[in-house]
């Protein structure tokens, strides 16, 4: 089902399920809440709903699933999933969210959002799926891997790949920074050199590209550190405003990967 463009709800209630891990009773059975996020250039199979659904409910362990979906240009359609498996924090780096179905208490419960600074339209324009999912897994939540296909994708044309440039490598520079913060310029040395080879075809490349991660890396730390000046400045407006304003309340949203204090405020008669 349709929710809003291009999430699709494909939950279900489930009255036949009696207890909960075998324990608890469950009097009403249990609702499956998950979701689909979906381009334009996805096609999904026919059976993809029921598939979904299905494997959710054969594997409730599972707080989210990723599945086959097959690349029209063979190029960057990836290692098939060939069996059922948990899936890692390295391994899920192979996975885009095109990849991904998730249980909806799963992401209420554990708080874990996508990072808005990544994502094609964003200031970086790729990594938001990585991050995502290494969050998932560090809160705790269990990733796994289906054999099931259930859609295919065109990657012919990319609304943020434009080729191996300089942005492209920046971007990759900033994604190692919010992913890896501690090892970040090894990370950016090694990098610089497989990429150099792989993308380029040659390692002469390497110190150009390295130069490109370095900057990447700056410039996110800068952003980050531009979050937390505007942090500090609205805790110190605050401060000078107590004696005519009290909290009623304190909330946190998350901003340029850090958490931003959030207030409501009051007068106080």
């Amino acid at each position: 089902m349709e929710i809003k463009g291009k999430v699709h709800y494909v939950g279900v209630n489930d009255r036949s399920k009696a207890l909960f891990e075998n324990l608890w009773p469950l009097p009403y059975g249990v609702s499956y809440n998950s979701y689909l996020i979906a381009d334009d250039d996805m096609v999904y199979t026919d059976t993809y709903r029921e598939d979904i659904i299905s494997e959710f409910q054969k594997h409730p362990e599972a707080d989210a699933l990723v599945f086959n979906v097959t690349a029209l240009n063979d190029e960057r359609s990836g290692k098939p999933i060939e069996k059922y498996t948990r899936v890692g924090k390295r391994e899920s780096r192979e996975y885009g969210s095109v990849h991904i179905a998730i249980k909806k208490r799963a992401l209420i419960g554990k708080n874990v959002y996508f990072n808005t600074l990544f994502g094609s339209g964003a200031m970086y324009s790729c990594g938001e799926d990585t991050l995502f999912l290494k969050e998932l897994i560090e809160k705790g939540l269990k990733l796994y891997k289906s054999p099931i296909r259930i859609a295919s994708v065109d990657m012919s044309d990319s609304t943020w790949f434009k080729g191996y440039n300089e942005k492209y490598f920046k971007d990759k520079g900033a994604l190692i920074e919010a992913a890896y913060p501690r090892i970040s310029g090894l990370l950016a040395i090694l990098q610089s050199v497989r990429n150099s080879k792989k993308c380029m075809g040659s390692y002469k490349y390497a110190a150009k590209i390295f130069s490109y991660y370095i900057s990447g890396i700056a410039d996110y730390r800068k952003v980050i550190s531009e979050g937390d000046v505007a942090e500090e400045k609205i805790l110190n407006n605050e401060n000078r405003k107590e004696r005519y304003f009290a909290f009623s309340g304190i909330f946190s949203d998350y901003n340029w990967k850090r958490k931003i204090f959030r207030c409501k405020i009051r007068r106080l008669n």
